[in-house]
């Protein structure tokens, strides 16, 4: 059962975990800070390893048309193989 005191515990840790994942200046550091915590990551190169389709490509059994736009931050246009 909750008390006044764990309450208002629960709510400054909650506020300190906001804090921090605000002052994150990078997608990187958010995600070491959020992301690989809540999914169970140990670090972010487990997550983005996990998390890519770089490794599973081969994996597709359909032809398959992948869209991304130019201005991608998460797939840049130098990063993308295209057939004409």
């Amino acid at each position: 059962m909750f008390t006044q005191n764990s309450f208002f515990l629960l709510a400054l840790q909650y506020d300190t975990i906001v804090f921090s994942l605000v002052q994150s200046r990078t997608i990187r550091e958010f995600d070491s800070k959020f992301t690989c915590k809540a999914f169970g990551y140990s670090d972010t190169n487990e997550y983005y390893s996990d998390a890519s389709l770089h490794t599973k490509l081969h994996q597709f059994q359909i032809p398959t048309l992948c869209l991304s736009a130019a201005d991608d931050p998460f797939q840049p246009l130098e990063g993308m193989l295209f057939l004409l």
